[in-house]
């Protein structure tokens, strides 16, 4: 009897084929979904944060075993060092950085918050996806002098996309390990907070950054160099729209849906990459790809690997946390604050006259813009931050309603901390609170923000305080006075400005 031969229809260049069953790379994959998704509910940081950072790129690298043609581990190792160099070295200046860009002015007419101030911040994602290319760089000038074969886009991408996921990992870690320091369990940080950081930081990130590391590796291991043109034009597009998306006020959904859509663009121009870079034995890449290793070794290789990153950040993060300081008073009273009377300082007056407050004058570590409805003063020294003064017209609203509308406008994530008992806005009673907000923002180093906003109204005028910065607990060695328990430390500084506000009536 004569058998016929059923064609293979798999798709030429196609880096997977699509079993009936789950491959082992797929269960990994499901385990690291597992393995964000636990500690972030339980505010296990300690855990969370070295699985955010190397959990996909130790699933990546182990995946590579799939590989019948396995890449050279000499062009493997090149791109995964210089991809940790380049990722650590980028991230230690550009983090703190972009962490200090942060606090953003209330009331603003900007429509991009955050690009209007420290702007430029937007642009370091753009900067990161390009060094994140040069590990496959680097990896093929090695193999060329090692004689290795050039006629391959599927090793090419292996080792272009080993070099960008440990790029993205040495970057991640260097800029969430503030977070140890602050407890093994994150008890002050919603879950939702944290659910965002393990999805976008641990998962789709990485997930883009390895498209685009993959395809310039193709391009460059299969000698069609016109298409590192268009993986460059990728990165630069693809986190370009990271950095708009994450300097933009929106919702923690929304930022995590965004980084959805741009893992998923990232994927298709890759595919389309494999494709257009495909030789001779492109057409086989689904038969080299194939599963060498068993899926119970697999399976648990990944277990014990992710177990094991989780394990070695709760040790981090108990020796890095320190104790918490024991103050009892009396005696540990401090002494009361001394500064000098409020009227030694310059007085601004808004444009339409309604109302005047006192702001820092000439030698203070504060860099002051005077704006037509009122004062931002940004703070240079210490732990940073900006204070705002400004009038607004009221328009029947309470200033509860006030507070709370201009919180929402820049900070959608901010959450209520407490709200202040008295408060009051040149000696007016008013409305104040005290907000803490996580911003999702990959390029960022760890920082959580305090802002404390104030206000009163008057003859429907009112007029607000605001102080935006790293939150910050003090203790009786901090300053020369009480330490302060908004934890912010322009507090320290504000109430002389607000009690100075004056309505020119």
């Amino acid at each position: 009897m004569i058998r016929r031969e059923v064609p293979d229809r798999t798709p030429p260049g196609r880096l997977f084929a699509r079993p009936a069953s789950p491959t082992p790379t797929g269960i990994a994959l499901a385990l690291l979904g597992l393995a964000l998704l636990v500690p972030a509910v339980l505010r296990w940081q300690g855990a969370l944060v070295p699985i955010i950072a190397w959990g996909f790129p130790f699933v990546y690298l182990l995946s590579l075993r799939r590989i019948r043609d396995r890449p050279p581990l000499g062009s493997v190792a090149v791109a995964a060092l210089v991809g940790a160099v380049l990722g650590s070295g980028w991230a230690l200046p550009t983090g703190q950085a972009v962490a200090d860009s942060q606090d953003v002015a209330l009331g603003g007419e900007h429509p991009l918050p955050g690009l209007a101030d420290g702007g430029w911040a937007a642009g370091v994602p753009v900067g990161g996806a390009l060094l994140l290319m040069v590990p496959a760089l680097a990896a093929w000038l090695w193999a060329r002098s090692a004689r290795d074969s050039f006629d391959d886009n599927i090793i090419g991408a292996a080792i272009g996309g080993a070099g960008a996921v440990v790029f993205t990992a040495a970057a991640t870690l260097v800029r969430l390990a503030p977070q140890l320091a602050t407890g093994v369990v994150a008890e002050d940080r919603p879950v939702s907070v944290l659910l965002v950081q393990a999805g976008v930081q641990g998962l789709l990130l990485p997930v883009t950054a390895a498209a685009v590391g993959s395809l310039a590796g193709a391009a460059l291991w299969s000698g069609r160099f016109g298409v590192i043109a268009v993986s460059v034009s990728a990165a630069v597009v693809l986190f370009a729209a990271v950095g708009v998306m994450e300097r933009s006020p929106l919702p923690q959904l929304a930022q995590l849906a965004g980084h959805l859509v741009i893992a998923v663009a990232a994927v298709l121009v890759f595919r389309w990459g494999v494709r257009a870079t495909a030789t001779a034995a492109g057409p086989e890449a689904a038969q080299r790809v194939a599963p060498s290793a068993g899926t119970v070794g697999t399976v648990a290789a990944v277990a014990i690997g992710l177990a094991a990153l989780g394990v070695v950040g709760v040790v981090a993060a108990a020796v890095a946390t320190p104790a918490a300081p024991l103050i009892v008073c009396p005696p540990d009273c401090g002494t009361p604050p001394i500064g000098e009377p409020v009227e030694s300082r310059p007085r601004y007056v808004s444009a339409d006259g309604r109302f005047s407050v006192q702001y820092p004058g000439p030698g203070t570590a504060y860099q002051v813009a005077l704006e037509p409805d009122g004062v931002e003063a940004r703070f240079t020294g210490g732990d940073t931050g900006l204070l705002q003064f400004l009038g607004l017209e009221a328009r029947g609203r309470t200033a509860e309603r006030i507070v709370h509308h201009l919180v929402a406008e820049v900070y959608p994530n901010a959450q209520l901390h407490y709200r202040i008992p008295n408060a009051l806005v040149g000696y007016q009673p008013g409305y104040g609170a005290v907000f803490d907000d996580y911003p999702q923002d990959a390029s960022s180093s760890a920082v959580r923000l305090r802002i404390i906003v104030l206000a009163a109204v008057r003859d429907d005028y009112a007029l607000v305080a605001a102080a935006v910065g790293p939150n910050r607990e003090f203790t009786r060695e901090d300053g020369n006075g009480i330490p302060t328990g908004a934890n912010l430390q322009l507090a320290l500084d504000m109430g002389k400005y607000v009690n100075s506000f004056r309505w020119l009536d």
